[in-house]
């Protein structure tokens, strides 16, 4: 399903298409998965030494943005080659920007990210994504899926806490990691290995369900705190759930998976929504659905 370069983390889950004949969800045995995941972590997880050597890993402001203009680049040349339009100024764009303008001062990393561009993609993919350094792109699909405008706040925010947090970067620190690692000593047989595997291992998992669940929760939260309701988040996954059924019917191990399963976002932004009413209430949310409704007329 996914159009879009494996550069981006956005809404869809990568999994396998599968429908039962009867009709009903499949899944393997807990036991199954819970192993597959050990052996898989096993050997494809970072070890807490390898973990403390990324975290001191520094990239750069300017380093970050060169990473990411280099690969919005790459991504202006796929779209060209499927004759797919990057739309960079109009209303919707400047409609996406002001939202984003609101977001942003809620990002610790906000200094870091004085300036975000967002670009529209003119494809009917249900899509978003973050780049390096502070560019975000967003597909026509998605814009008309969202239905209101706090569904978008809670998509964008996604994405910016993707930013925020440094998802974007691991693979660049890991990369970084093995230069350095193969210019500060010689590379005996076993250096090279284990700098090698630290580097291998982000390319074999570019994208965990652990980080897209942080960036869930760094959304509903912001969402909420902004004054909009999360809950039209959560109907955002449960209408993706509705139409991507037959792909999701197989719930594969998580090892496999870039993101949670539609129904489990749901869930656990329904569940944040209710502790946060618990713990500061709020009354008259926004939705904003007359706000979507009137830039798409208009577009």
């Amino acid at each position: 399903m996914r159009a879009w370069s494996v550069l981006f983390i956005g809404l869809s889950a990568v999994a396998l298409t599968a429908k039962p004949i009867n009709g009903q969800q499949m899944a393997f045995p807990p036991e199954f998965e819970q192993g597959m995941e050990q052996m898989f972590q096993r050997f494809m997880g970072d070890s807490d030494a390898e973990r403390q050597r990324l975290e001191q890993v520094e990239v750069s402001p300017r380093e970050e943005q060169r990473v990411g203009r280099e690969r919005l680049a790459q991504f202006r040349r796929d779209l060209a080659q499927r004759d797919i339009h990057l739309v960079e100024r109009g209303k919707e764009v400047d409609y996406l920007q002001s939202l984003i303008n609101r977001i942003r001062p809620r990002l610790k990393n906000a200094n870091r990210y004085r300036i975000i561009e967002v670009y529209l993609v003119e494809t009917t993919a249900t899509d978003a994504g973050s780049l390096p350094g502070g560019f975000i792109v967003v597909s026509r699909g998605l814009l008309d899926f969202c239905q209101s405008e706090a569904a978008l706040v809670g998509v964008l925010s996604h994405e910016l806490s993707h930013l925020d947090r440094g998802h974007q970067l691991e693979l660049v620190r890991r990369m970084k990691l093995f230069q350095q690692s193969m210019q500060g000593r010689p590379a005996g047989p076993q250096s090279f290995f284990a700098d090698g595997m630290v580097m291998a291992k982000g390319f074999a998992r570019p994208f965990r369900p652990d980080q897209e669940v942080e960036a869930d929760a760094d959304a509903t939260r912001w969402t909420y705190e902004l004054n909009y309701d999360p809950l039209q988040m959560a109907e955002l996954f449960d209408r993706l759930h509705e139409r991507d059924q037959a792909r999701d019917a197989l719930r594969m191990p998580t090892m496999f998976r870039s993101h949670p399963y539609h129904q489990d976002r749901s869930r656990a932004i329904r569940q944040q929504t209710a502790d946060l009413q618990r713990a500061s209430p709020k009354r008259d949310l926004i939705v904003g659905r007359e706000e979507l409704r009137q830039l798409l007329r208009e577009r």
